[in-house]
């Protein structure tokens, strides 16, 4: 056999306006022993929140970089001529308007003594990276017709605005708006897959979110409004 080769990746490197709830997945050019592709050979990292820093933290008057790592699951099928389909989903969704960068390790990799490899213990031979920025928005199903009243094609992202988020009582319950450029037909999408396009807009992807949370969405207009409560305030 020879070594593994990535044929596609989804997202594909250098996209933009990639949906909140997408799942990476890596199509290779033949079967894979898929117990190597794990957290130990796969990287999925995003840039950290600006932070105060320390000056053991600076590298020549620098801020050293600093990423988070996104965790998840890994599920594998085979395509008709049995090639691994590899499909990474994020236990939570993508942060928005964000640069993320994934890696396959390879052979070549200095940093790891583990890497992706076929049956025949075959490594790639050359470690995989690619990028991927995300958009402002997520309808995990896209509806499949403009959510406006008049017939327009569908939306882009650029045309719809989510206004900051606001707190409304003494926890940390908090409202915000979603505004689109004309008056929207509740009928033509699903308030349910919005509110699970929430948690990305909730702050910090280190603080955990409660499974309690409750949300509640008033459309009118143009303007859809989403409460989220149920957020302890400690």
């Amino acid at each position: 056999m020879s070594a593994p080769v990535v044929l596609q990746a989804t997202p594909s490197d250098q996209e933009t306006d990639v949906v909140l709830g997408q799942a990476i997945i890596v199509a290779f050019d033949q079967a894979l022993d898929t117990s190597t592709l794990n957290d130990s050979t796969f990287s999925l990292t995003f840039p950290a929140p600006t932070q105060v820093l320390t000056s053991g933290q600076l590298v020549a008057g620098e801020a050293a970089p600093s990423t988070f790592n996104v965790e998840g699951v890994w599920s594998f099928a085979d395509d008709t001529t049995g090639r691994t389909i590899a499909t990474f989903t994020p236990t939570r969704h993508f942060q928005e308007n964000t640069l993320y960068t994934a890696m396959l390790l390879g052979a070549d990799a200095s940093l790891s003594t583990e890497d992706v490899m076929n049956p025949a213990g075959e490594s790639m031979n050359v470690s995989y990276q690619w990028t991927f920025t995300t958009g402002i928005l997520n309808l995990l199903t896209p509806p499949p017709v403009s959510p406006l009243l008049d017939a327009f094609p569908a939306l882009q992202l650029d045309q719809i605005k989510v206004i900051p988020r606001r707190r409304i009582g003494q926890d940390l319950s908090q409202s915000f708006d979603i505004l689109f450029p004309d008056d929207i037909d509740p009928t033509s999408f699903s308030v349910e897959d919005l509110y699970m396009s929430i948690e990305p807009l909730l702050g910090d992807p280190t603080v955990s979110v409660p499974q309690a949370l409750q949300y509640a969405a008033v459309i009118t207009g143009n303007k859809i409004q989403i409460t989220v409560t149920g957020w302890p305030s400690s």
